[in-house]
């Protein structure tokens, strides 16, 4: 049987596993830790010492006071330290600089790491010069790929509503808008390119991977479903396996599509981390 200390009131008692509680205080399972655990003791320790303080003077907290910012997506973190891993983008520990009271969310970070842009260089040093901040500054590649992702719900349903109904003419709209969505794709990558050098210093994070993921598989399908169609002009209306599969890839494109949205809205507005 182990001995367990409780770091917020001091009770020592024995038990098989980690307590839930501390049977003297109550304090959960993050104030607890193995008598023989020197190091996970003293920082548990420390946390409670620190709760004492608050709960003496809340102004005197230092984790309440201290914050720090993701220079990648300006995601703020309250605590001691920094987490390992910002919960928005993925960024490491190093991305995260310390922030002042006086400094807000919407504010442009203090950059330290090597890797990300200098804002006070002029725009002609910056990735894409000029170009880039006129792209950046007026959101281009929201704006940009908005207009694909608004059309591609369009095309699938065209394409369901020529099916059920048999008429040629939405089976021909739906074609139409589907090369309008692949002739758009190299826009919406290149500003998405400009923006992630940018805005996002070229960070290669599990978010951006996994956008740069979605992008490839857009782009092989829209060209699969473009030439698939100009080869094969009869495809929707064949019947059997090859007219719903070819369905089945405007809605795998749709679905795609609508997760890389749900990413870069993560990006942009954050989600509920803390």
């Amino acid at each position: 049987m182990r001995k367990w200390k409780c770091a917020a009131c001091g009770y020592v008692f024995s038990a098989d596993e980690q307590p839930k509680n501390c049977p003297a205080c109550g304090a959960g399972a993050d104030m607890i830790a193995g008598e023989d655990d020197n190091e996970e003791l003293k920082a548990k320790e420390k946390k409670g010492k620190q709760r004492q303080e608050a709960a003496a003077d809340p102004g005197k907290d230092p984790a309440a006071q201290r914050k720090w910012r993701c220079t990648v997506c300006n995601y703020v973190h309250t605590g001691e330290e920094p987490p390992d891993v910002c919960p928005v983008c993925g960024a490491d520990k190093s991305a995260f600089v310390e922030i002042t009271e006086k400094e807000t969310a919407g504010d442009n970070p203090p950059v330290t790491n090597k890797s990300a842009v200098n804002p006070e260089a002029p725009e002609e040093e910056k990735p894409f010069g000029i170009i880039g901040a006129i792209v950046t500054r007026h959101h281009f590649h929201p704006i940009t790929v908005h207009i694909p992702n608004g059309v591609l719900p369009v095309a699938l349903v065209f394409l369901l509503l020529a099916v059920f109904f048999q008429q040629r003419a939405m089976e021909q709209a739906a074609f139409f808008n589907l090369i309008f969505v692949l002739i758009s794709l190299p826009v919406v990558y290149a500003t998405g390119f400009i923006a992630w050098k940018r805005k996002y210093r070229g960070a290669r994070t599990f978010i951006f991977k996994a956008k740069w993921a979605c992008s490839a598989i857009i782009a092989v399908l829209m060209i699969i479903l473009v030439f698939w169609r100009i080869l094969d002009p009869q495809v929707v209306f064949s019947g059997g396996t090859a007219g719903w599969t070819y369905i089945s890839l405007c809605a795998v494109v749709l679905a795609v599509a609508g997760f890389a949205g749900s990413l870069g809205g993560r990006l942009v507005f954050g989600k509920n981390v803390d």
